[in-house]
């Protein structure tokens, strides 16, 4: 399975820089893609991280706008929510929980020949692992975005996109980690390692969707 879904996207990849001259029109439209994330920071004793999946997709608005008339050049940016994800496991104690955190984000990138490099920034507006965790103790969210946005239709009227993103976390999710770990209570620590900002969680995370992009000027017309 993994061989074939390698073996399609590596095709859709070929297949869009080989059409590269094929350049994108000032744009904008929505999305909507699934994530997928683990804890990429430091992991205290006794606590084992897992990869979970958001639940709720991502969804906002795209825009694009292009920089060049004789590349494929320009400028990304999506308005919107994004969902973050992952599972730690309580190996001494037989726990696990999944906690999500919910932000709104604005994400912009530079784009050439399908590929987008960029950052987000965002405004946490919702937390839990199975109880809520209070916002007011979520950092604000940066993070570096890398992505393919593969044309599957395009036409003079838009075009319908793959897109594939790898994100990872500057910041932490939490403001003072040592003081606010949601889950200490549950999965305390092994003496003689004391909690601290060193392990405050960060995601990397992988998306997959869709998006539809109309176009409002094309430089041919």
């Amino acid at each position: 399975m993994k061989k074939v879904l390698f073996i399609i996207i590596a095709s859709l990849l070929t297949s869009s820089l080989l059409k590269a001259e094929q350049q994108r029109d000032l744009s904008m439209g929505p999305y909507l893609s699934l994530k997928a994330g683990v804890n990429a920071g430091n992991t205290m004793d006794g606590r084992k991280n897992g990869i979970a999946f958001t639940g709720i997709p991502d969804f906002g608005v795209q825009f694009y706008y292009p920089l060049s008339i004789d590349n494929d050049l320009g400028i990304f940016c999506d308005l919107g929510l994004s969902n973050y994800a992952y599972n730690i496991e309580g190996v001494n104690v037989g726990k696990d929980y999944t906690l999500t955190y919910r932000y709104i984000t604005i994400a912009p990138r530079f784009y050439f020949n399908i590929f987008s490099f960029g950052f987000a920034y965002g405004m946490p507006i919702a937390a839990d692992f199975g109880e809520e965790i209070d916002t007011d103790i979520l950092e604000s969210l940066a993070e570096i975005r890398l992505a393919a946005f593969i044309p599957l239709m395009s036409d003079e009227s838009g075009s319908l996109n793959l897109n594939i993103e790898v994100g990872y976390m500057f910041t932490g999710f939490y403001q003072d980690f040592a003081k606010n770990d949601p889950l200490l209570p549950s999965i305390p620590e092994v003496p003689p390692q004391v909690p601290s900002s060193k392990y405050n969680p960060r995601a990397v995370s992988l998306s997959i969707g869709i998006s539809y992009l109309m176009n409002f000027y094309s430089y041919e017309e």
